[in-house]
């Protein structure tokens, strides 16, 4: 099975061995066995349709049949249903979360019939499938490794490359509970919130300070402008000095703007880490 991610490449196009199963659009992949489209073409413009379809037809089709749930005749000659009757009698909707769970079910289907045992050597090999990010993680992810464990449980092995999303084991519930790996992520994403917490805190303060200089600084050059010449009062000396500290706030807001930045990134990336090896 062939995704998008980055690790596509790596896939055993050049051994005939293998059948290739691709979804999405198709790239510089020499060749493949079937593909893909499983969604309703309907909800789209008509403009993105077409020019889909065509590539459908003319690009993707060259060399494979496509599988669709919902078949067009546009979409060329070598469209055929998929079976999503069969799929849903034989293992219901619950886990059917993506694309890559209606083939990872398909080819289970096709493997291993309903009573029978896996034939000796079957495998399945996921190349360019990571499912790490947003959707993918909360509502893909656990659906497409669910039919990982059921082709597991009926004797078909599953590979897939160590940098892919899906590799990791993530530690099973209530065990995650005591999982030093979770504990110091967690430690990680508290104290990237106290330090946030505190930036913000900052950052109010210096903005105030800025607003008070602001007004200073507009009093006294107010002054200037009234003041006649001779007097006692140089408000000159008290704006220039207004208008350093100003620069030197503004300079702290930027800083603490950028720093809180980085933080709100790190957050992301231990939140994205978290949800990795918490089931």
């Amino acid at each position: 099975m062939v995704g998008t991610a980055g690790s596509r490449v790596k896939a055993p196009f050049t051994d005939e061995s293998y059948e290739i199963w691709g979804v999405g659009g198709r790239g510089s992949e020499p060749r493949a066995t079937r593909w893909y489209e499983l969604h309703s073409l309907r909800a789209e413009s008509e403009e993105w349709v077409t020019s889909w379809c065509k590539q459908l037809r003319e690009v993707v089709s060259r060399d494979c049949d496509i599988y669709m749930i919902y078949p067009r005749a546009d979409c060329g000659s070598r469209v055929k249903q998929f079976p999503t009757e069969q799929i849903l009698a034989r293992f219901g909707s619950f886990h059917l979360t993506s694309s890559f769970s209606w083939m990872m079910a398909h080819a289970i289907h096709e493997m291993v019939p309903v009573g029978n045992a896996a034939p000796p050597g079957s495998l399945i090999e996921i190349w360019g499938v990571d499912m790490e990010y947003a959707t993918e993680y909360q509502f893909q992810r656990s659906g497409f490794r669910a039919f990982m464990s059921i082709a597991h449980a009926l004797g078909i092995t599953v590979l897939r490359p160590a940098e892919s999303g899906l590799s990791y084991d993530p530690v099973p519930y209530p065990m995650w509970q005591d999982d030093p790996m979770l504990s110091k992520v967690n430690l990680i994403i508290n104290r990237i919130k106290r330090t946030m917490t505190d930036k913000d805190t900052d950052l109010r303060k210096i903005r105030t300070m800025l607003a008070q200089s602001r007004a200073i600084a507009d009093e006294l050059k107010f002054m200037l402008e009234t003041q006649k010449s001779g007097g006692q009062y140089d408000p000159n000396i008290r704006i220039a000095a207004l208008d350093r500290e100003i620069e030197t706030l503004l300079h702290t807001s930027a800083t603490i703007s950028h720093e809180i930045a980085l933080l709100e990134g790190q957050s992301e990336a231990y939140h994205h880490w978290q949800d990795y090896i918490q089931p």
